[in-house]
């Protein structure tokens, strides 16, 4: 039996012996990877697993390449092999600590490195050994704070101070890791620096820990530091100072307003966003803030105090919000109200006091028929807020004379979710809201009331109430168009009356659309050309020419022209006199120089067959024939099919627009006329009034 007992030990030191080799092999293949390898990822990845793997072996090895201190960059973000091998040495963690001591003190060439290791690593066993290299080895002293104030180790502060007061090459490292250890005892060394130094770093690194360690000595020190001639220390110093702003007092107070008003680079201080502004919304402030708010110019500010005033909170603050709303500049007058509301809804018994006793709703109420969108917003949701209007006085409202107020009062209403209870309420609310469509949709019974809306106070109801009638096309609204555009002050009314009478094509009007044929608006003139020319309705002799040469003259077809979001022609669209589609063009990009067009398809949207395909060669068309189009723009097809002709000389007149649709594209309108007025002998088409 002594065999099986040979057996047994034999595969039982086999398995142990195995994966040791394995290990050691596996160790070796990283090693020669983080050394020699040229490739970024695999660098990474052998840091990494030798990391993971942590025997003291692989500890020096990674110490190893420190040693070789070379600036052997790896990738864009000049990331070295020494960076990953630090990488590494944290994720071991604090097995590698007495390792990197005792190598540190007998080479000063890793110490940089190690030093990187050991903050990160934060073994306290490492703060006696870091002080005693900051205090006797120079080159080292930049990492080395570093890695103290990573550490945040109270042995470390008075060391650091030291260097702080006695080396400028360090300073403004030393300074950054004392506020990390956010102890007071560095904070008159840093402000006494902060006074004297002219080291633009050594000044901001001050700046930054001030502002780690609240101390009612840190304020005098970042006002002066305010004034610094370095933007970014300016800005470095205003932040730390809202972390110091609770050991403000009226004084210091008084001098941050006027650094402020002299450097605009510093008013975020004061701004709402500023999430540390709440430490000077103190109560002790307010009748400070409230002289500020009636003798400040820049209105920026004065937004700024009116917020502080709110976020304060208190009844003192009523009165001087309440100033506000008469201010001149319409931000600040809505930035009061608001913050009235705000003071309203907090629900404070002696706020609501204050509010009751400084009339309130007498201020509010001018501002109903703001034209500011606003101000009445803020006016009515304010006035809602005190209780002064219920639901019943904003219904009441909604036949203001003011569209403004009105439509706010809509708003409010929405807000409130409210939700007509018969007729009149509807149609009040849908003439107030200005929903044309709304009201077109319920057809004959929304009649009246617009008719009624046509006497309205504000011109823009009116207009709308007008356009609108038009397109119910009720009889019963005739003659109020009629006087409404013979009669209305406000020319766009007249028009909009006008061009509803257009609309409605009723035969009582001929002598209205005999007088629009003298329009200065070529939309209106043809449309009123066309009617009188389908009227059954005799016309003078005289007026026939007119109705001809109008539609001779304005009829035309239109090119929509669609472009994406590179700016490039995306495709095309034709439409006829009357607006409808009947042919699509499809730009196809060059795929090398997408400025230019490689060719174009072009489509019969009536039949759905391809018409024809237009090559291009450098941006410019080799085969375009042209489409011949009748006086209505449609397509002249023979026996079904599209006739296309060589380019020929044509008379042109074009026009474009240009509109932003829905996707925020480009579209652009082109109006084109090709007139074909004696191409007869050219085309063999006598009806051809186009060719596109």
């Amino acid at each position: 039996m002594w065999y099986i007992k040979f057996v047994i030990v034999f595969f039982g030191i086999f398995f142990i012996l195995t994966p040791l080799y394995s290990q050691e092999k596996d160790v070796e293949e990283l090693k020669n990877s983080l050394i020699n390898s040229c490739d970024i990822g695999e660098i990474n990845d052998a840091a990494l697993a030798l990391g993971r793997i942590g025997t003291p072996e692989v500890v020096q090895i990674l110490i190893d390449v420190f040693k070789a201190k070379t600036k052997d960059y790896i990738d864009p973000l000049y990331d070295t092999r020494a960076s990953r091998a630090e990488k590494a040495l944290i994720i071991i963690g604090q097995p590698s600590v007495d390792i990197l001591l005792s190598e540190m003190r007998k080479n000063k060439k890793i110490r940089e490195n190690a030093a990187n290791v050991l903050g990160e690593i934060k073994d306290p066993r490492a703060v006696e050994p870091l002080i005693k290299i900051l205090q006797n080895d120079k080159d080292s002293r930049t990492r080395v704070a570093t890695a103290l104030g990573k550490l945040k180790d109270p042995r470390a502060v008075e060391p650091l101070i030291e260097i702080l007061q006695n080396d400028k090459e360090s300073q403004a490292s030393v300074a950054t890791a004392l506020g990390e250890l956010k102890d007071t005892r560095a904070v008159e060394p840093m402000i006494k620096l902060l006074y004297k130094s002219e080291n633009s770093n050594c000044r901001l690194s001050i700046s930054k820990a001030l502002g780690l360690i609240p101390d009612p000595r840190n304020i005098q020190p970042l006002i002066f530091a305010l004034g610094d001639q370095d933007n970014i220390v300016r800005q470095t110093a205003a932040y730390s100072l809202m972390y110091n702003a609770d050991h403000l007092n009226l004084s210091t107070l008084e001098s941050l307003f006027d650094i402020i008003r002299a450097n605009k680079d510093l008013r975020f201080i004061l701004s709402p966003t500023n999430p540390n502004i709440k430490r000077i919304s103190r109560e002790e402030f307010v009748p400070f803030l409230k002289t500020q708010l009636e003798t400040e110019k820049d209105a920026q500010i004065r937004e700024d105090i009116v917020t502080i005033l709110w976020k304060i909170g208190t009844a003192e603050c009523v009165d001087p919000l309440i100033s506000a709303m008469n201010d001149e500049n319409a931000n600040v007058q809505s930035y009061s109200m608001y913050s009235l509301r705000e003071l309203c809804e907090s629900n404070v018994d002696d706020v609501l006091t204050a509010l009751k006793d400084g009339d309130i709703v007498l201020h509010l109420l001018p501002f109903l028929k703001s034209q500011s969108e606003h101000l009445s917003k803020n006016a009515f949701e304010g006035l809602l807020c005190v209780g002064y209007l219920d639901i019943n006085s904003l219904i009441a409202a909604l036949n203001d004379e003011n569209a403004a107020a009105g439509l706010q009062i809509t708003k409010v209403l929405d807000s409130l979710k409210w939700v007509p209870e018969n007729p009149d309420q509807k149609f009040a609310y849908l003439i107030a809201a200005q929903k044309w469509d709304k009201l077109k949709e319920l057809d004959m019974s929304a009649v009246d009331p617009l008719i009624s809306a046509l006497k309205h106070e504000d011109a823009v109801i009116r207009q709308g109430s007008a356009r609108t009638l038009g397109e119910i096309n009720d009889p019963k609204a005739l003659e109020n168009l009629i006087s409404t555009m013979n009669e209305d002050l406000d020319s766009n009314v007249k028009k909009a009356a006008r061009v509803a009478l257009l609309d409605m094509n009723n035969p009582r009007c001929i002598d209205i659309y005999i007088s629009t044929l003298d329009s200065d608006d070529a939309e209106m003139r043809i449309k009123a050309a066309r009617i009188l020319a389908d009227s059954k309705t005799q016309v003078a002799a005289n007026v026939i020419p007119k109705i001809k040469r109008i539609i001779e003259e304005d009829s035309y077809v239109t090119e929509v022209l669609q472009y994406d979001s590179y700016g490039r022609a995306s495709y095309a669209v034709l439409l006829n006199v009357y607006g409808i589609e009947i042919l699509k063009k499809e730009f196809y990009s060059n795929p090398y120089n997408p400025s230019l067009i490689d060719w174009v398809g072009i489509k019969d949207l009536v039949s759905g067959n391809s018409i024809q395909t237009i090559l291009y060669e450098f941006g410019k068309p080799k085969n375009q024939k042209f489409l011949c189009l009748d006086e209505n723009g449609n397509i002249i097809r023979k026996s079904g099919e599209v006739i296309l002709k060589p380019e020929f000389q044509a008379l042109q007149k074009s026009s474009s627009t240009v509109i932003y649709n829905s996707r925020g594209f480009l579209d652009k309108k082109i109006t084109k006329i090709y007139g074909c007025k004696n191409c007869v002998s050219i085309t063999g088409l006598s009806n051809c009034r186009f060719v596109w």
